[in-house]
């Protein structure tokens, strides 16, 4: 499999733990999702912020537990086989679903 697919593939259980946290009840939804890996002991840590518009109103919510426990391994994976693939070494990336379902994805890169 090439990397754009399997870049593509893990961004696609991102989107479905979304959708799946939200019970598809939305008209678009956006999630931050941060990572930091500490450069003294390698360990990592993931936080997310979720929202959603429904009716025109913005709400926030929560993914889902247990399902965000796959954050631990998807996220960590999609950057390193992004870092190998591209050299990009993100912190940070916007998963946004749009109206009509389409997906859109923005790196946030840090400043040198």
């Amino acid at each position: 499999m090439n990397p754009i697919e399997e870049q593509r593939q893990l961004i696609d259980i991102l989107y479905r733990l979304i959708h799946d946290s939200l019970n598809g009840d939305f008209d678009t939804a956006s999630c931050l999702f941060e990572y930091f890996v500490s450069m003294d002991d390698e360990s990592t840590s993931i936080s997310t912020r979720l929202s959603y518009v429904k009716d025109g109103e913005t709400k926030h919510a929560r993914l889902s537990y247990p399902d965000d426990a796959v954050l631990y391994d998807v996220i960590p994976q999609l950057h390193a086989k992004m870092k190998a693939h591209t050299g990009g070494n993100w912190r940070a990336f916007t998963l946004r679903i749009n109206e009509d379902g389409s997906v859109k994805v923005n790196f946030e890169y840090p400043e040198k």
